[in-house]
């Protein structure tokens, strides 16, 4: 059976678990880490280089600047439209709360893009095991929101597999991976929890069916090189990296070097920790819905199709 490896999950690379004692505390996870922040929308202008308006700037019309309140300063954020509204940190993560009232603990929080967006990690109270309790994972919640506009208040279902710590967002089509929160306070927020604590074990069925049939894939060579050209024709660099962690990688079990489960994993490992990117951030927004999800997804897609 795999030990755990010297990796760390990723999405904790550039931020802080949360303390022990905030693990059931969101609102207090958020104030340890500097983001119980205010945000307010202000009207945006511009200087006019016309000499005799230099002194008045000029309002930009249906544009306006989100800005962030903090330790009786402020910081631009970005701009937005007349119909953005802004939500603040500490009601998008009531959601947090009504998670860990049905049993999730808060594991960590973080920002990134500059605080455009924002996101607490919650750990579910129980693992899982694929390949009959051969491959141990645990089950995290991602909830995230932006203040930028380009993300609504969602929770994403996000396996880790513990041998590697790789982020394992395999499904796609046979179970909902995850959930836009429309309700942030009252009674209704209780029932989006506990519907996404549903989702969590339905994904995790599929995810566990998937993996039994992509162990049962045997690959040569030959079949994986081409597997790999049709998933990412465009990426050819990425292929010696993958087939290099194929072949070598620890977290690559030798039984599996040569199955649909042990490409995968090694497509995760190279991308997620191998594949040499600019910041840690670069590499925490390719795993979660970037580049090394679509592609890890695309190499599934072949494998399965």
């Amino acid at each position: 059976m795999p030990t755990e490896a010297a990796h760390r999950v990723p999405f904790t690379k550039f931020v802080t678990p949360v303390a022990e004692q905030y693990e059931k505390d969101p609102m207090g996870a958020l104030a340890s880490a500097g983001l119980d922040y205010e945000v307010v929308k202000r009207p945006l202008y511009f200087a006019s280089t016309v000499p005799s308006k230099k002194s008045k700037p000029i309002k930009i019309p249906d544009r306006y600047a989100t800005v962030k309140m903090f330790d009786g300063d402020e910081a631009y954020i970005a701009n937005v439209g007349p119909r953005y509204e802004e939500i603040q940190n500490r009601d998008a993560f009531g959601v947090s709360q009504a998670l860990v009232d049905v049993g999730f603990l808060v594991h960590s929080v973080g920002e990134s893009k500059d605080s455009k967006r924002v996101f607490m990690n919650l750990r579910a109270p129980d693992g899982f095991e694929v390949l009959d309790g051969e491959d141990h994972h645990e089950l995290f919640v991602m909830v995230r929101t932006s203040h930028d506009g380009t993300l609504t208040l969602q929770g994403l279902i996000t396996p880790v597999r513990i041998f590697c710590q790789n982020q394992m967002r395999l499904i796609e089509s046979t179970a909902v991976d995850r959930w836009r929160f429309r309700h942030l306070a009252g009674a209704e927020l209780a029932f989006e929890a506990e519907t996404m604590a549903k989702l969590c074990v339905d994904y995790v069925s599929s995810y566990q069916d998937v993996a039994a049939k992509l162990a049962a894939i045997d690959l040569e060579l030959d079949a994986t090189k081409k597997i790999l050209e049709k998933a990412m024709p465009k990426r050819t660099e990425w292929h010696e990296g993958i087939l290099n962690a194929l072949e070598n990688s620890p977290t690559v079990e030798d039984a599996h070097r040569r199955t649909g489960w042990g490409l995968v994993n090694a497509t995760t490992e190279y991308l997620e920790w191998l594949r040499e990117v600019k910041t840690d951030e670069a590499r925490f927004s390719a795993t979660v819905d970037g580049a090394a999800l679509r592609a890890t997804r695309k190499v599934l897609r072949q494998l399965t199709r």
